[in-house]
């Protein structure tokens, strides 16, 4: 066995009709530095917080020494956290260092990476480890991974309001990202006719909301016309 593999199964066939299999077993190797990582949440909306978890792992015996995590992050993200459980990390320029130290046996070390994007298309994450030590095994020391990303995720909220007999009441809706945004969202809104008609049952209104970063709900105000008509609900 030439490299490290999981669930792999031995199979014997003598050419005779004669046949078996052994039970699954991972092959590991002594003294490896591995690193994964995964996102959340994904897909991710534009302007969202994406959280990388970085995760490092030395299958021992022996320590690791001057373990160095080094994430090339997308170019179309911006940069706001780098949290490690131990070790120190620093940003310049889209590339996070982390100064892991010492990774004892059979231990593990995460890094928590925030970024927010600011383009639509998937993200392509990028990363390295290294350390003091020669490597025995170079092929799990680096880990990509690509993140969709979509359009913000706005929902609105319907509204009632009993118009009464004369003037005007308000109706107000309620309109909510998925979460609050990282970079600043805007989104263009109008009414439209439907069994209620424009100046006779309600005033029509169009405009933009603007979602300043962390603000996720906004409201629209409708103004609702009363009269002394007998009518049944109606909906714009």
């Amino acid at each position: 066995i030439h490299e490290m593999a999981s669930s792999l199964v031995l199979n014997a066939n003598d050419g005779r009709g004669h046949f078996g299999s052994g039970n699954a077993f991972t092959v590991t190797a002594t003294n490896d530095l591995g690193l994964q990582v995964v996102a959340a949440p994904t897909p991710v909306s534009l302007g969202e917080e994406l959280t990388y978890t970085l995760t490092v792992s030395n299958t021992g015996p022996d320590q690791a020494t001057g373990v160095l995590l080094t994430d090339y992050l997308p170019g179309q993200a911006r940069f706001l956290s780098a949290t490690p459980s131990q070790g120190f990390c620093s940003h310049a320029g889209g590339i996070v260092s982390c100064q892991l130290g010492v990774l004892p046996g059979n231990a593990s070390a995460t890094v928590s990476l925030v970024v927010a994007p600011f383009l639509e298309g998937p993200l392509t994450n990028r990363a390295l480890v290294i350390r003091a030590e020669p490597e025995p095994f170079r092929a799990n020391n680096t880990a990509i991974l690509a993140t969709p990303v979509a359009s913000p995720r706005l929902f609105m909220d319907d509204a009632s309001v009993v118009e009464g007999n004369t003037g005007t009441n308000d109706m107000v809706f309620t309109v909510r990202l998925a979460a609050p945004p990282s970079e600043p969202v805007t989104a263009d809104y109008f009414t439209r006719d439907g069994s209620a008609s424009n100046a006779v049952d309600y005033v029509a209104t169009a405009g933009t909301l603007v979602f300043p970063v962390g603000v996720a709900t906004q409201f629209v105000t409708v103004g609702v016309l009363g009269d002394l008509m007998d009518e049944t609900n109606e909906t714009f």
